[in-house]
């Protein structure tokens, strides 16, 4: 039978209906690349996901930092770490002034280091934080602004978070320095059943804000960037739990022989025996025209998931993740993560501790009269984070000890090296050390010269006088 004959106008039309079908190929292809028409255009990822969209400071921020780990740490280790050591406020090197002396009173009395650390947490945790200032003013109502006090005039202070130090006014007026900045406070205050609320007047409080962008009064609550990250590890950890305890042993599977003939007293007796295996110590079963047979258990690993997770967290809060996750391994990476960590912790006690804490304080306190008019500007000296403890101390030690006595043994270490360019390059001396060094050693070789000098003296001999004789008793 002979094949039907394609007209040339079918081609046409064929090569019609492709180039229309490229055409729109094509425009769908421009278009999903420009967003116009794309299938994630409609898909809300939050909803899919199970994310929560507008995450709140009580309904979910506090909820996880009280009951996840991870979320937690992401609050507690720049918090712990920047108030790890003491800072001084230091007026004068010289000699204490009567500023440090009442201020290092006032710091000690109030456990000031324990509270601005608390504080911290609480700020760190929502988008702000407020420390209420007992003012001994005379004034018993809160809502009135602070009066002058008597040096040291303060009776105690309370760290408060944005749940508990609610913001009712803001200063509206366009020509006040506190334009836009709150003027009252509503705060809880009391516990259990002697719980009420004040109205806090703006002067008794310090409001204390991280990580702010163009609002001065909120900021940007540390476990927002990670909070789905958060709920993620929920998840896994979670689910982790839940297929271990349903998946390591899945159960039995009883297959019935159709020919079998089993009564129903047997059947009753069958299910009770079953029931004993699996709920109680019961490891045997006498069954009739039942084929056991136990199904393989189906566990999955979770821990490359956490990982992910935890690299994601750690990236979102610049922590590096031995230090979010509390252990070091490998001597070289652990070194520097310390050093850029302790970067990071000294950038934040310096533009944040002090800045929105310390200072505030101590500024507030010199205005009221709680503390003397410094006559010098003070400022804040933050120890050293890398500074090393004795037991790093006695390592190094030990190790440069090493060093020098193998250098100093060695025949033609100075040839090669040069006993300068020996304390710069191998063990990392500045100039200033060197130069130290040098002049002890200079020191220490003229007392060695000099002391040769005198055993290499003759010894003077001085005369002896001949004692007294019985016959000449006064003669000397």
């Amino acid at each position: 039978m002979a094949k039907p004959r394609v007209t040339a106008a079918q081609w046409q039309a064929v090569a019609m209906q492709y180039a229309m079908l490229a055409t729109a190929a094509t425009r769908a292809s421009i278009a999903g690349r420009l967003s116009e028409s794309n299938a994630y255009t409609n898909r809300d990822l939050y909803t899919a996901l199970g994310y929560v969209k507008d995450p709140t400071w009580s309904g979910h921020y506090l909820p996880a930092f009280r009951r996840n780990p991870i979320a937690r740490a992401v609050i507690q280790r720049p918090v712990n770490e920047s108030w790890r050591l003491t800072p001084a406020v230091i007026e004068s090197e010289a000699e204490e002034t009567p500023f440090e002396e009442a201020w290092g009173t006032l710091w000690k009395r109030l456990r000031l280091q324990t509270k601005f650390k608390r504080l911290d947490k609480l700020a760190t945790l929502g988008q702000y934080g407020a420390l209420l200032i007992g003012f001994n003013d005379g004034k018993t109502d809160l809502s009135q602004p602070v009066g002058r006090v008597a040096e040291g005039g303060i009776l105690y202070v309370t760290p408060y978070s944005e749940g508990t130090a609610r913001i009712t006014d803001y200063d509206t007026d366009p020509t006040s320095e506190r334009y836009g900045l709150p003027t009252y406070y509503q705060m809880q205050t009391g516990t259990g059943s002697s719980t009420g609320t004040k109205r806090i007047h703006w002067s008794r409080v310090i409001h204390v804000v991280e990580d702010n962008d163009e609002s001065e009064v909120m900021g940007n609550p540390a476990l927002e960037v990670v909070y789905n990250f958060v709920t993620d590890m929920e998840k896994v950890a979670g689910g982790a739990g839940e297929m271990f305890w349903r998946g390591a042993w899945p159960g039995l599977l009883f297959k019935l022989d159709p020919e079998a003939t089993v009564d129903p007293t047997t059947i009753t007796d069958m299910k009770t025996q079953t029931e004993d295996y699996i709920n109680s110590l019961r490891r045997t079963m006498s069954l009739q025209g039942v084929d056991v047979q136990q199904l393989s258990p189906q566990v999955v690993d979770p821990t490359g998931h956490v990982g992910v997770l935890v690299d994601l967290i750690a990236a979102g809060k610049e922590i590096p993740k031995r230090i979010l996750m509390g252990s070091e391994r490998g001597e070289l990476a652990s070194t520097q993560d310390k050093t850029a960590w302790a970067e990071t912790i000294s950038t934040r006690r310096v533009e944040y501790c002090e800045g929105q804490i310390i200072r505030p304080f101590i500024d507030r306190c010199i205005e009221c009269g709680a503390l003397p008019m410094p006559k010098d500007d003070y400022y804040i000296d933050w120890p050293d984070l890398l500074a090393a403890s004795d037991a790093e101390r006695a390592t190094v030690g030990e190790t440069v000890s090493r060093t020098v006595a193998t250098y100093a043994n060695s025949l033609d270490a100075r040839d090669v090296l040069p006993l300068d360019s020996f304390y710069s390059l191998v063990l990392g001396y500045d100039q200033d050390q060197i130069d130290k060094i040098n002049e002890q050693r200079e020191q220490e070789q003229r007392e060695a010269d000099t002391d040769d000098d005198l055993e290499q003296q003759p010894r003077m001999e001085l005369p002896i006088e001949e004692l007294p004789t019985e016959e000449e008793p006064n003669a000397i």
